[in-house]
This record gives structure tokens, C-alpha cells and sequence, in this order.
């Protein structure tokens, strides 16, 4: 299951990349990446071995590159995507600890396609001319 969904974290914005643009493609690709290393770096997932290996200066470059793939843009779109990404760690966090007792392999690539899936849809409908 968890190479479907690293597989899927690669996808996404590689198929947005085709119906929005490039830019908007690594823009949600740097916020899934970061939102999924600030996962696994506070919740250190059972048996993940990139868990245990993941220090502080690692997980704080990779979430200040998202933060900076952010805030490229208007300083309003920034402050929603690095809400909502906010959310969906905490969200999935917590589906995690309420199912299965611990974060297993496949919260961090899910957390990565939301929040990459949310960026995408979220960044075609506001910088889209027409606005819809």
C-alpha cells in the first residue's frame, strides 16, 4: 500500500503539471513533501526506517522549503495552504492514533497526496483568470 501511494505522491503533480502549469505542479509538490516530513519527523512512525534517520536541521530545511514554494505566491493563498496543510497533518495524525493505535508506513505519502491534491485543485480555482 505504500508504494501505490508513493507512487501517487510522484503522480499528482505530475497530471497537474498537465492541466494547470509547471510552477503550480513543484509549488504542490514542495508543500506535500514538507507536510509529510513534518509528520514523520513529530510523530516517528512505527518501523519506518527514514523515521529514525530524519534529524532536525532535515526536517526543518524540507518544511522551510515548502513554507518558501509557499509563500511564492500571494501572501493570501500562502496563509490557506500552509492552514490546510496544517489540518491534514493533524487530521491524519489523529485517523492514525484512532485506528490503528500508531502512525504506520502509509500516513506520511498520504498526508504528502492530500495536501498535494488540495494545492492543485485549491491553486487552479484562485489563480485562474476567470476565478471559477
Amino acid at each position: 500500500m505504500a508504494v501505490v501511494f508513493s507512487v501517487a505522491c510522484l503522480l499528482v503533480p505530475a497530471i497537474g503539471a498537465v492541466y494547470v502549469d509547471g510552477r503550480t505542479a513543484i509549488i504542490a509538490l514542495a508543500v506535500g513533501v514538507s507536510a509529510a516530513a513534518v509528520l514523520t519527523y513529530f510523530t516517528r512512525p512505527y518501523n519506518l526506517p527514514v523515521a529514525a534517520r530524519l534529524s532536525a536541521p532535515s526536517a526543518a530545511l524540507l518544511a522551510t522549503a515548502g513554507i518558501l514554494a509557499a509563500w511564492s505566491l500571494a501572501w493570501q493563498h500562502a496563509v490557506i495552504l500552509l492552514a490546510a496543510s496544517g489540518l491534514v497533518i493533524r487530521l491524519v495524525q489523529a485517523f492514525y492514533y484512532n485506528r490503528y493505535g500508531a502512525i504506520t508506513r502509509t500516513a506520511p505519502v498520504l498526508t504528502c497526496v492530500i495536501v498535494e491534491g488540495f494545492t492543485l485543485s485549491y491553486l487552479q480555482k484562485a489563480l485562474s483568470p476567470l476565478g471559477q
